[in-house]
């Protein structure tokens, strides 16, 4: 018997490559393959991820006929976010209705809904990749041990640090990478602990992006998005605890320290944006599909997975999906633009602080 020749090869079962994987299962023969291993629990790591669903999210999922079960979702839902200057000591409220999600167990929900016809390898790390014969030869290696895997195409929805990505274009990434550095804790109190509401707050010595509090059921997630000069275990470490000195300054106190959680965020320009070639594609953070405002993801993640699905169900070679892949996601890349647009309002100090003190 002839080895077989998946029609696709997604890395990564996250957002992104999960809805892929449901919108082709059935349709085309498809292999998911993640580095985590999944379990009854879902995947044993998360992800370092503030877990909101934005209404830009939301509304990706209702297009697609899904709403989020109550089990996702945790307990306290506000309507609100306080936008906090620390430098100037300004703070104002503003109305935002994100959904405050179990970012584990909304994982474990996407992956759920993928078809039984869907091949679905865990616990494996994509070790090598080569193009071979017109396909995609993967080879992979896990507590299981290895095994390889031949695609007719490729596609990556590893995120930030996205393998395929380096592999295919290695010029236009490292400079829109920021760390993404999440402590969590028991509790907090003070500021805005009593009414439960999410925090964003600027202070341009920490980073250029912004950091985040936001209330769990059991837990608090305090973070920020260090840049690349802050890379170092030293300067996280240092920076960390200054943040957290500088937020009980400004009166938002912290309770028992539980772990510390970091992953690769991408804060992209409009030419950062890398669809694939050569038979293999990008969808989500890996192909630069996140909000350089913001650091949203779950929107990019769900809309451009539904645009590679359109353009690989439409037929054709490789080269005519990716054809349709770029057509198919003009609208997304416009709102890239309009984000970058809007990142000075929020970024550059004196326009940031005017606009708080306007109200």
């Amino acid at each position: 018997m002839g080895k077989t020749i998946f029609d696709i090869i997604i890395v990564g079962a996250g957002p992104s490559g999960a809805t892929l994987a449901r919108l082709l299962g059935g349709q085309r023969s498809v292999l998911l393959l993640d580095s985590r291993s999944y379990g009854e629990n879902g995947f044993v790591r998360e992800k370092c991820c503030g877990g909101l669903l934005a209404p830009d999210a939301a509304l990706q999922l209702r297009r697609m006929g899904l709403t989020p079960p109550g089990h996702v979702c945790e307990a306290g839902q506000p309507l609100t976010v306080r936008a906090l200057d620390l430098g100037a000591s300004l703070s104002r409220p503003y109305g935002r209705a994100y959904v405050n999600l179990n970012r584990a167990a909304f994982e474990q929900w996407l992956v759920s809904l993928v078809p039984d016809s869907v091949v679905f390898a865990h616990g494996c790390r994509v070790s090598t990749m080569l193009r071979k014969d017109g396909n995609w030869a993967v080879s992979v290696s896990g507590k299981g041990g290895a095994a390889s895997y031949e695609g007719k195409l490729l596609v990556s929805a590893e995120g930030a640090a996205s393998l395929v990505r380096r592999r295919l274009d290695r010029k236009r990434l490292l400079h829109a990478q920021y760390l993404a550095v999440q402590d969590v804790y028991s509790g907090f109190h003070g500021g805005a602990a009593a009414s439960g509401e999410y925090v964003a707050f600027y202070h341009p010595w920490y980073t250029d992006f912004y950091g985040w509090i936001i209330p769990k059921k059991d837990r608090v997630l305090v973070g920020a998005a260090l840049p690349p000069r802050f890379r170092a275990p030293y300067a996280v470490g240092e920076r960390m605890d200054a943040l957290r000195d500088c937020l009980r300054l400004a009166g938002y106190g912290f309770d028992g320290h539980l772990r510390r959680e970091a992953c690769l965020v991408l804060r992209p320009k409009p030419g950062d944006i890398f669809h694939g070639r050569d038979g293999a594609f990008c969808i989500g953070e890996a192909a630069g599909w996140i909000s350089p405002s913001s650091a949203e993801g779950f929107s990019y993640a769900f809309a451009s997975a539904r645009a590679l699905a359109k353009a690989v169900l439409a037929g054709g070679n490789p080269e005519k999906v990716l054809a349709a892949y770029h057509r198919n996601t003009l609208a997304l890349k416009a709102n890239i633009v309009w984000k970058t647009c809007k990142s000075p309002f929020m970024y550059v100090s004196p326009i940031r602080r005017f606009i708080l003190r306007k109200g």
